[in-house]
């Protein structure tokens, strides 16, 4: 009897002029595999609709994309596969941090007679990846002078972890100290780096350093998403 009567909402919705999908929709993350903070930003996601085939006219527009736990997510591009039963999203991302798992979700929804039923809602997780926070990516300073910043790591680690504080240009700043210790205890501790920008004398040009923060061990070996870089500005007082 409920195939009947399915079978009856499948004919009636084809004679007004739409089709009735099944209610499930797969979705997946393709490119990568597994989605956080360190590769969301040109991430790709396949939604497939379960047991239906798409509608010949289906749009972009048909599709929702809801973020939670993470900002600044919108879609990019969509391209709807051959079979017109799923298509492709690829994301985009502003890079805003976050600091909880979060979860995207994807809904294709009821759209005029194009489709009369709407699909479940399905969700993809997105992982915390394994940063290194500074207080601020800018530090401003005059020849002589001094400034500082704070690190603290973004999430407990496993072991001890080492962030090393390089500088691209030493003959216009040096820091202190070359590096930091975090433990499973402290690492939400905030530790200080001074730089201190080199008077020269022999210029009156303003100069940039970059200074990167990079963490090994504890889980955090390794990763690219475990370097911040801060950018230290000279200006010269000559």
């Amino acid at each position: 009897m409920a195939s009947f009567a399915r079978g009856l909402l499948a004919l009636a919705a084809l004679l007004a002029g739409g089709q009735v999908l099944a209610q499930s929709a797969a979705i997946t993350s393709t490119s990568p595999a597994t989605l956080n903070q360190s590769n969301l930003r040109t991430a790709t996601l396949t939604v497939t609709l379960t047991g239906a085939t798409y509608a010949t006219n289906a749009a972009a527009s048909h599709f929702t994309l809801v973020t939670a736990g993470v900002s600044g997510v919108t879609l990019d591009s969509l391209w709807i596969n051959s079979g017109r039963n799923g298509a492709i999203l690829s994301l985009r991302w502003d890079g805003t941090d976050f600091n909880t798992a979060a979860t995207i979700a994807v809904t294709v929804a009821a759209a005029g007679t194009t489709h009369n039923t709407a699909l479940t809602t399905s969700t993809v997780a997105v992982g915390m990846a394994r940063w290194v926070n500074v207080s601020t990516k800018n530090v401003a300073l005059t020849e002589g002078g001094t400034g500082t910043y704070t690190v603290v790591l973004e999430s407990p680690p496993t072991g001890n972890v080492t962030v090393t504080v390089t500088s691209d240009h030493t003959a216009a700043v040096t820091r202190s100290p070359n590096t930091l210790t975090f433990s499973a205890t402290t690492w939400n501790t905030p530790q200080t780096v001074t730089l201190t920008a080199v008077a020269d004398n022999t210029d009156t040009v303003d100069e940039v350093a970059l200074v990167t923060n990079v963490a090994t061990g504890g889980g955090y070996a390794s990763s690219t998403a475990a370097n911040r870089t801060v950018r230290a500005t000279v200006k010269d007082d000559d």
